[in-house]
């Protein structure tokens, strides 16, 4: 009995020994593992350095500046060329209009029936009176006919009557119309619009049913002249 219990114990510390060895291996396989995923969760984050990056993203840098450089010239020529086609549509607007005025002042009235003028922008009885008579002294008629009316003081889109007394006249302005203002001569508005004041005659001569003496014109009368496209735009 006493050999018994003591192979029983030696058995049972066999058994203990053995567990604790298996146990100890799966611990290290364990640890084994972690380590791996570890090694491999870290190589996750490592970057390549590469020694063309810096210099990649500079040149993508500077291509993009000079892009954006030479987008805003674009855009400055557009915005130039913008005015000069603002410029160029308000006085063909201009130009209509009164071609429109002499169609209709050209119209074939009754003789000694009474018309209608139309008052435009920038209009004073003088300029009405050469527009509808061809003569800018006949402005007084007009006051005579349209008593409630200031010469000084015409309102856009109001009405002046007239009389037409014979043949109806007939005014076809060629070029871009000018607008005179106080101080201007024939020779300003020339060195103006050609550069030189030696070419008044051209402009006389193209506004010769409106201008009596060349010396002597109005301000707030419109007249006509022939661009010179070789000639830098004012």
């Amino acid at each position: 009995m006493r050999y018994f219990k003591i192979l029983l114990m030696v058995f049972a510390l066999l058994l203990v020994a053995c567990s604790t060895t298996k146990e100890g291996k799966v611990e290290n396989n364990k640890m084994d593992n972690v380590a791996a995923n570890q090694e491999i969760d870290e190589s996750d984050f490592i970057i390549e350095s590469d020694d063309n990056s810096d210099d990649s993203i500079i040149e993508e840098v500077d291509d993009v500046m000079a892009e954006s450089k030479q987008l805003e010239e674009q855009d400055e020529l557009i915005a130039s060329n913008d005015d000069d086609l603002l410029v160029d549509s308000e006085q063909a607007l201009e130009q209509e209009e009164d071609e429109l005025l002499a169609a209709e002042s050209g119209s074939k009235p009754t003789i000694g029936g009474i018309m209608q003028y139309k008052v435009k922008k920038h209009d004073t009885l003088m300029f009405v009176a050469f527009k509808v008579f061809g003569d800018y002294s006949q402005w007084k008629r007009l006051a005579r006919m349209n008593p409630k009316i200031k010469s000084n003081q015409l309102r856009e889109g109001s009405t002046i009557n007239y009389q037409v007394e014979g043949e109806a006249f007939v005014w076809n302005p060629q070029g871009s119309p000018y607008l005179i203002q106080g101080g201007d001569t024939l020779g300003t508005i020339s060195n103006d619009k050609y550069g030189t004041d030696n070419r008044w005659k051209d402009i006389y001569n193209n506004n010769r049913q409106m201008i009596k003496d060349p010396n002597l014109i109005f301000a707030g009368f419109t007249l006509y002249y022939i661009p010179d496209r070789n000639v830098a735009s004012q």
